[in-house]
């Protein structure tokens, strides 16, 4: 421009630069679409999962009574862990019984003891409704315990937590795949999909953790007597003021042993300042320049004074 000497304020026209211009803007607005468009499309799979948590949350909170919907979960954990112990592909004598027994106490915390003639005679169904009585028996007993309206309360709360807890974490792993999931295309794979598949894979998990968690919760913890509350209150407090009586021994030891080091006398209480009165220095302030006080010929600044 410089050799054509062409002016700063000149406009330049021709129908060469023109297109060139107009051909490059296209491609940049469409390439800057189609980033929109894939946000958009990452965004839905994270909308449609939080529309199923949030209806879930507001189904509970409108329930009076959420009893039917966590026998119902009771019901298919049980299914679903038979499934997996006791499998059809598998002859009876080689069906995986010790292993079912300690899922069954892990999940629900009650022992299910089956003799050998149990193993020998009962059937998947037999199995499964055996484990599911058992299981009714004590729900019941645990809703005795509490009262069935504080129950019912319980119910929800532990159901709600364990939802909020987990549903955290689910968006903390989604952030986590969502910034490694464009590599995928490294290996012909188109990212988008990949991401809905492996994130619907972990809502499922999330709901299934969701159930058994709650279904844990519920049947494990116990109502706590007024008796029992005011002894661990006391053996609490007990342990609190042990604790703090060895911090002030070993606060007084320490004073005593700096002051055996120091020459000196283990140092007295000393009477409890009014905390309104000004603190005022006694004897003449020590410049940062002045020799060190102590006696080790250095500087203040660079001995006592750092």
């Amino acid at each position: 421009m410089d050799k054509l000497g062409i002016q700063e304020d000149e406009p330049i026209q021709h129908n060469l630069i023109t297109k060139a211009i107009e051909n490059a803007q296209r491609r940049v607005e469409a390439y800057n679409f189609e980033i929109r468009k894939h946000l958009l499309e990452y965004d839905d799979v994270m909308n449609k999962q939080r529309e199923v948590i949030y209806k879930m949350r507001r189904d509970i909170l409108t329930s009076d009574n959420i009893k039917d919907r966590i026998i119902e979960i009771v019901e298919d954990i049980i299914v679903d862990l038979v499934d997996f112990y006791l499998e059809d592909k598998k002859h009876p004598d080689l069906w995986n019984w010790e292993d079912l027994e300690k899922g069954i106490y892990k999940q629900f915390g009650f022992r299910m003891n089956f003799t050998e003639e149990e193993k020998n005679s009962l059937t998947k169904d037999d199995v499964i409704k055996k484990i599911t009585d058992r299981a009714k028996w004590i729900y019941d007993k645990q809703e005795k315990d509490f009262g069935s309206e504080v129950f019912r309360e319980i119910e929800k709360f532990m159901y709600l937590q364990s939802i909020d807890s987990l549903w955290k974490d689910h968006l903390l792993n989604i952030d986590h795949l969502k910034e490694g999931i464009g590599l995928r295309g490294y290996a012909q794979k188109d990212p988008l999909i990949e991401y809905k598949t492996e994130s619907y894979q972990m809502f499922v998990d999330m709901v299934d953790r969701i159930k058994e968690e709650t279904v844990e919760k519920l049947f494990t913890i116990r109502p706590v007597e007024e008796k029992e509350e005011i002894k661990l209150w006391e053996a609490e407090r007990e342990q609190n003021f042990i604790l703090g009586r060895g911090k002030m021994a070993a606060i007084g030891e320490a004073g005593a042993a700096n002051a055996a080091i120091a020459g000196g006398a283990p140092p007295e209480a000393s009477p409890q300042r009014d905390p309104h009165v000004p603190v005022r220095r006694k004897g003449k302030k020590i410049g940062r320049n002045d020799p060190c006080p102590c006696g080790s010929g250095k500087k203040y600044k660079k001995c006592c004074g750092r």
